[in-house]
């Protein structure tokens, strides 16, 4: 089984009601997250249609180019982060769960930033790896915080056995307080 850091929709939208994640639009190393996976967009998918599961309030949208903006969509399980996104950002973003999002389109490109850690990961890959367009990518970010260590091996160790890493970059923030590190990878199927 799967470790899933359980977090209601109520409590996220209580969370960014009172601006708990509003340093994730300023914030030096979130920003230079959110452009890294905006470049492997442009690398993967420049005109491509984009799945971003979890947006929060879009800020990786301040990222992209103009016409992959054109297809773009985020999802989030919170409304308030979604009344967020809409008031800063004029894109398409709907409310819903990652475990319950259904479509009929493809995406060339469906993107994990800081997510997999709140879903059964195992499930969320395999069933949103349907929703991939052929010779799509799948970009995952992840904090590399201690305190998961074990369950972030065990999303790479999942990933690794279905597809294959096209590109990996590891981001560090060095403040007065510390050091931040992202794992952040473009992922395509394997081909059996």
């Amino acid at each position: 089984m799967t470790e899933v850091i359980k977090v209601s929709g109520d409590t996220w939208n209580l969370e960014y009601g009172k601006g708990k994640w509003t340093y994730l639009e300023k914030d030096p190393g979130e920003q230079s997250r959110n452009a890294i996976i905006a470049i492997y967009c442009k690398q993967f998918a420049v005109d491509g249609k984009l799945l971003d599961v979890g947006c929060g309030t879009g800020s990786l949208c301040d990222f992209l180019l103009d016409k992959q903006k054109e297809n773009y969509l985020g999802i989030d399980i919170s409304a308030e982060a979604i009344r967020l996104a809409n008031l800063k950002r004029n894109l398409t973003y709907i409310i819903e769960s990652a475990e319950t999002f259904q479509s009929d389109e493809k995406f060339d490109i469906i993107i994990f930033n800081e997510v997999l850690y709140y879903v059964d990961y195992k499930k969320a890959l395999k069933r949103f790896s349907e929703f991939l367009a052929a010779n799509g990518t799948i970009i995952i970010s992840v904090y590399k915080n201690p305190a998961i260590s074990e369950s972030l091996e065990k999303i790479w160790n999942v990933t690794d056995s279905m597809f294959e890493t096209m590109e990996h970059t590891i981001l560090c923030k060095k403040s007065n307080s510390g050091a931040l590190w992202w794992d952040i990878k473009a992922l395509k199927k394997k081909e059996y």
